[in-house]
């Protein structure tokens, strides 16, 4: 679970102004909620592997979800970016 973690950070990592950002989603662990990221690889092969060693329910349970708005790369401090919540426009 350590390793879902720290490694759903570096799934958040994007490039602002680049086309199709924020697009994958990640695996929900214990409930079939999912969040979008950049590059959901590293999270999906760590989920896969907690499911085979019995870690995490072979079938996610039916938990009540918070319903994503848009989702942007948006510029982090120090450079880069990071998926999150787009501003809402009036």
């Amino acid at each position: 679970m350590a390793d879902y973690d720290n490694a759903y950070p570096a799934a958040l990592a994007c490039t602002p102004g680049a086309a199709n950002q924020c697009q994958q989603n990640a695996p929900g662990l214990t409930c079939n909620c999912s969040a979008p990221v950049e590059d959901a690889t590293q999270l999906e092969a760590i989920a896969a592997q907690l499911r085979a060693q019995g870690c995490i329910p072979a079938q996610a349970a039916a938990c009540p979800c918070v319903a994503p708005g848009p989702v942007t790369c948006m510029p982090a401090d120090g450079g880069g970016g990071i998926c999150q919540d787009a501003p809402l426009r009036n």
